[in-house]
């Protein structure tokens, strides 16, 4: 067990924590991103047969599939971040 002097020395000798830093993600640029966005309208289609009126993707897997795809995409909307110590903007979408 460390001595009380060998504690405070440890304690003093700690690099202070950076503040957590925000790091985008950008779902565009990701393999899944690109198969859902490549694929989607033909699962679409796909999944309605014409002589079922109650076939095709149920009505929340859309939902999913097209807030997915939308996702980080700055047309559809974004919030505007500004510090108001530095006065640093960033678009988050």
């Amino acid at each position: 067990m460390p001595t009380v002097h060998a504690r405070r020395r440890l304690e003093s000798t700690r690099l202070p924590v950076p503040p957590p830093t925000y790091i985008p993600r950008h779902p565009q640029g990701t393999l899944l991103h690109r198969i859902v966005r490549d694929h989607y309208v033909t699962l679409r289609e796909l999944s309605i047969h014409p002589d079922d009126p109650t076939s095709g993707l149920p009505e929340f897997v859309d939902k999913e599939f097209e807030a997915f795809l939308g996702c980080a995409a700055l047309p559809r909307g974004f919030t505007r971040l500004r510090c108001d110590r530095c006065g640093h903007e960033r678009l988050l979408g």
